[in-house]
């Protein structure tokens, strides 16, 4: 669930803080900004392509470093929203987020 989401963006993080400068991509960057992306509208509970897009163009439009230190920041206020939220609704948000996205991409598909 949500909290599963969570893990694996913070060892993604950890692994880029960690990481030799010389070899952390911009990719790399950018598929953990994704990631956050994601999780950050499911817990809210809503979507919008405009939001997503608007996220990762700040996180991953900044120096490497500097976008590594905003997602370590991202993902601890994630990590706080949760502690403070019932597993259940939060794993309901990404439920319904999963789904219009499905839903979305079945009729961009048509």
């Amino acid at each position: 669930g949500v909290e599963d989401a969570l893990v694996c963006i913070e060892l993604d993080t950890q692994d880029l803080c960690e990481a030799d400068p010389a070899q952390i991509t911009q990719a790399m960057v950018l598929h953990v900004a994704k990631q956050l992306a994601v999780l950050t509208q499911a817990v809210d509970g809503r979507y919008s392509a405009q939001v997503y897009r608007r996220m990762i163009v700040e996180d991953a439009g900044l120096p490497i470093h500097q976008a590594i230190s905003a997602m370590v920041r991202r993902a601890a206020e994630i990590r706080q929203r949760l502690a403070h939220v019932p597993a259940n609704e939060g794993d309901a948000a990404l439920a319904r987020y999963v789904t219009r996205e499905r839903r979305r991409q079945h009729e961009q598909a048509h």
